[in-house]
């Protein structure tokens, strides 16, 4: 937890949050700076960012785990977790493993969709709604906020139909209910 018990300045999170949002990894200093200071020219930006970023390591209390190199900085992620993307890997193997059990028959495509179905619980686990929802002001959320979202609807529908399809029915209410829980304006999971 970044800031537990102090005051926090705005702008150091605010970086955080954009550099997570572009993908935290050799995220161009450019394009932090369109986003965070939009009417800065070049070398304003420039120190607005260095200063933005100096603040944020002290906020961290870890130099290491931003690293700027070449005018591109990326999170250290043997240093941080970051719940967004630990969600988007368990999405991508689940996803995988469905897709490989719809290639297989019997026994195997039993196993596998098993196998898909604990990788897909454990991604939901981790979803815990929309994206920065308190940044919902910022237009550079709204990209990745939709791209998390709607992989979290193609889980829960996929889970939802394999426990149909294993006539599970209550087990399959309950998947699209709690799919609600998280997404009221999900129409297809009110269809189930």
């Amino acid at each position: 937890r970044v800031g537990s018990g102090r005051k926090v300045q705005h702008k150091p999170l605010l970086l955080l949050k954009a550099l997570i949002a572009l993908g935290g990894s050799e995220v161009p200093e450019e394009n932090i700076s369109d986003l965070l200071w939009p009417d800065s020219d070049g070398d304003a930006a420039h120190s607005a960012f260095s200063t933005t970023l100096q603040r944020l390591r002290a906020l961290i209390g870890n130099d290491q785990v931003l690293l700027l190199d070449e005018r591109r900085l990326s999170l250290d992620q043997r240093f941080c977790w970051i719940d967004a993307w630990s969600f988007e890997r368990m999405h991508g193997r689940a996803e995988a493993l469905w897709r490989t059990a719809k290639e297989q028959s019997g026994r195997k495509r039993e196993s596998i969709a098993a196998d898909a179905f604990r990788q897909g619980e454990k991604a939901l686990e981790l979803y815990q709604g929309y994206f920065l929802p308190g940044e919902s002001g910022e237009a550079w959320t709204a990209a990745y906020r939709e791209r998390l979202r709607s992989k979290f609807l193609r889980l829960v529908l996929e889970q939802g139909l394999y426990q149909e399809e294993s006539a599970q029915w209550r087990k399959a209410a309950e998947t699209f209910e709690q799919g609600l829980e998280t997404d009221e304006l999900a129409e297809e999971f009110y269809q189930h």
